[in-house]
């Protein structure tokens, strides 16, 4: 029985020992919070403030983007209208900006030309200077991948690809517009415990939502006439690498950023 007990308490002494034997200590940002009664106001009260802002004004946001999209539409030459498209969120439903693109397989010059430029990337990407731009380089292959992934199955299954085109636009929109009623509680666990000024969290929520806002529209309206130039075949890398997951990088930049305003001293 001594036996057991010792070595369970051996197993748990070596649970907190790194590779090369030391102790493994806890981080000093995470020894360091310390959640005061304005810390817990500012998780509690910004987030559902912030949602509450939100659904208040969202039909003006979403009228906001229209004008922007229709605007930039005319602009590019693009005929396909604006059109709407609802978005059920539960508890109300969004009237979304769309423009319906038709189901187009890339022509053969297209196709080549693509497969041509993928592969001169990949090779490229291989006379990057580790050194400094390795991150670089693993970017621009995995881009790589993704575009050659859809290249090979449109070659091979040009009737079968799985990607829609139709209302990619208001989904996309839908999807931000979720994001931001998201972004006030995870700013809340991830900043807002901190011992910033009450006003700087307020701030850096209205920042992240304000560039969301204003942003998404911009970027997809971009993503939108890419693919009517050039036909689905670029939605894949379009949606994987340029939709969600790069406002999601922007984000963590304000993140960043924000985490390097003045605190009050302790």
């Amino acid at each position: 029985m001594r036996s057991l007990e010792a070595a369970q308490q051996r197993i748990e002494q070596i649970r907190r020992r790194a590779y090369t034997g030391s102790a493994i200590r806890m981080h000093r940002a995470i020894a360091s919070v310390h959640l005061r009664r304005r810390d817990l106001a500012a998780v509690l009260v910004l987030p559902p403030l912030f949602d509450i802002l939100i659904v208040w004004t969202a039909n003006p946001l979403v009228s906001a983007w229209s004008f922007l999209i229709d605007w930039w539409r005319v602009r590019v030459g693009m005929p396909n209208p604006v059109i709407q498209w609802p978005a059920d969120f539960g508890a109300f439903t969004l009237w979304l900006p769309n423009i319906l693109l038709e189901e187009a397989l890339p022509t053969p010059v297209l196709w080549w030309s693509t497969l041509v430029i993928c592969v001169a990337l990949w090779i490229g990407a291989g006379w990057i200077a580790p050194q400094r731009f390795l991150p670089l380089a693993y970017i621009t292959r995995a881009l790589v991948l993704i575009q050659g992934s859809a290249l090979a199955f449109v070659g091979l299954f040009p009737a079968s690809f799985p990607f829609e085109t139709a209302h990619y636009l208001a989904r996309s929109l839908a999807g931000v517009f979720a994001l931001m009623l998201v972004v006030p509680w995870l700013l809340a666990a991830v900043y807002n415990i901190f011992d910033f000024a009450f006003w700087k969290k307020a701030l850096l929520s209205a920042l992240t939502l304000v560039y969301l806002a204003v942003f998404a529209p911009i970027q997809y309206l971009l993503q939108i006439v890419i693919i009517w130039k050039g036909t689905g075949l670029f939605l894949p890398v379009l949606y994987i690498c340029f939709g969600t997951v790069l406002e999601i990088v922007i984000l963590l930049g304000l993140y960043s950023w924000a985490m390097t305003w003045g605190r009050p001293p302790r």
